[in-house]
This record gives structure tokens, sequence and C-alpha cells, in this order.
């Protein structure tokens, strides 16, 4: 089999030479197709944030996320209809980012034997195993990182003042990370006289959009960077390869959960803290 294209661009790649050839190029016509709508809606959207218009940025943005996220639905029902496929690895390659490491390692289960040499499947066992090393359960990695004014900020020294931490990996030029940040600000007010803290790990590259940020959603807990982008060390321990991405710590530094969001965030801190 070979496969051809440019890494991480849905619309250029070609597979030849496999028996699911054309199965497989079905596929990706169609997953093209949706990469098209799914971008335009972005656009449009970011068109309508420069203009003050929200709302409708929001709302066609959701729409862009929600096709997104269907075309790694779609990806992922392949996978597990053809398991011996060697396009198989390569599709769970493009949708592995979010996975914890029980479903990942399920994935990986059903593969047929002989698929155990492809990169792609040694690398995700790889991944595997520093996913368990920050499952839930497990003592939180220490480290430490400089916040914006330079001064060396230990993780294990935010988490022993608190009851409960949110350990926060995002960035000020991440979308999802944005929208989220008025719910973890929701949580972080009405429970840090309870004991609840939020630490933020920051994906950024540039300090003056970082902090700006901060500002601008109102982010009044300790911060943290080495401006490194996707490269940061912290992220890097912690297997994060999307964002945002958090994990959820008792005084102790035991995780006890992870990738809370939303109203599970919410949820999950009232259960704590009742």
């Amino acid at each position: 089999i070979s496969i051809t294209g440019v890494a991480d661009s849905l619309g250029s790649s070609k597979v030849t030479g496999s028996a699911v050839h054309q199965e497989f190029q079905t596929l990706q016509d169609k997953l093209d197709a949706m990469d098209e709508q799914g971008m335009a809606l972005y656009r449009q959207s970011k068109e309508a944030g420069k203009s003050g218009a929200n709302n409708q940025s929001d709302s066609l943005m959701v729409l862009a996320e929600n096709i997104f996220n269907d075309i790694d639905t779609q990806q992922k029902d392949y996978i597990k209809a053809n398991p011996a496929s060697y396009v198989s690895p390569y599709l769970l390659g493009r949708v592995y980012y979010e996975m914890e490491a029980d479903v990942l390692e399920s994935y990986l289960k059903g593969f047929d034997p002989k698929l155990d040499s492809v990169p792609t499947i040694v690398m995700l066992k790889e991944r595997i195993a520093k996913l368990k090393s920050v499952a839930i359960g497990q003592t939180a990695p220490d480290f430490t990182m400089n916040d914006a004014e330079g001064n060396p900020v230990k993780l294990s020294d935010i988490y022993s003042k608190n009851e409960y931490t949110l350990v926060d990996f995002w960035a000020s030029w991440c979308g999802p990370c944005r929208r989220e940040n008025p719910n973890v600000v929701a949580v972080f007010n009405s429970n840090k006289a309870k004991g609840f803290g939020v630490f933020g790990v920051s994906l950024d590259t540039d300090k003056e959009k970082w902090l700006k940020a901060i500002a601008d959603d109102q982010l009044t807990w300790p911060h943290v960077s080495d401006l490194k982008g996707w490269k940061n060390e912290a992220a890097a321990v912690y297997a994060v390869s999307s964002i945002p991405a958090n994990l959820l710590v008792d005084k102790t530094g035991k995780i006890i959960g992870r990738n809370l969001r939303e109203e599970k965030l919410q949820e999950k801190i009232a259960e704590l803290l009742k």
C-alpha cells in the first residue's frame, strides 16, 4: 500500500495499491467535501467575529466543530470496520488526540497483529504507556515553570494549598479554550472560597497575546508558560496533544479527573465540595 500527501492535510492524501482502495477513496472524497464545508463555516465565523457579530460567530463555529467531529466519527467507524487494513492505522493517527489510554488501547487490540510494526502503531503504544502514567488514580508528575514575571512556580506548591486544583492546558490562540474559559471562571468564582483552585498552563509562544487573553477572559488564578507552544515541557509530560485539556487533582496531587469541561466540571466540583 502507498499513502501519499501532506501530513495533517485532509484533502491532499491519496491511497493506492490496496484491496480496499476504492472503499477508502469513497470515504476520503466524502471527508474532503465535509472538510470544505466545515472550513467555509469556520471562515464565516471568523469574519462575523471581526465585524462584532459575536453571537453569529459563535453559532457558526459550533456548526463547523460539529462537522469536524463528524469527520472524526466517520474515520473511527472505518477503523472499526476494517481492523486488518493498513489504512486503519493511518486514520487512527488522525483521530487519537483526545483518546484516553483505555479507548486508544481498545482500538489497538482490535487490529490484526500484522499491523504491529506499523510506525503509527508503535508510536501509539508508547503514547498509551505515557497516558497510563497520568491516568486517574496516579500522582500528578510535578513540574516547575515560570509565570509571566519569570518567577518559577511548582505545581505541587499550588495543589497543596487547595482542596482540589484544576490543571488547565490552554492557549490564547485556541478557540475552544477561549469558549470554555467562561465556564471555568464561573466554577472557580463559585468555589474558590471552598478550596477550589485553577492552575493555567499555556501553550502560547507570544507573551503579549497570552497576557492579553488572561486579562480579557478574567482568569484570576496562577498562570505559567515556557512559551514553547506545542513543545511545552509540561504538556509533553502529560501527553497533551490537543487543547483544551485538563486534569483535576486533590490536595496530595492524586489525579481524580481528566478533561472535565462544561457541565461536567461544575457537577464534579459540586459533588466534591458539597
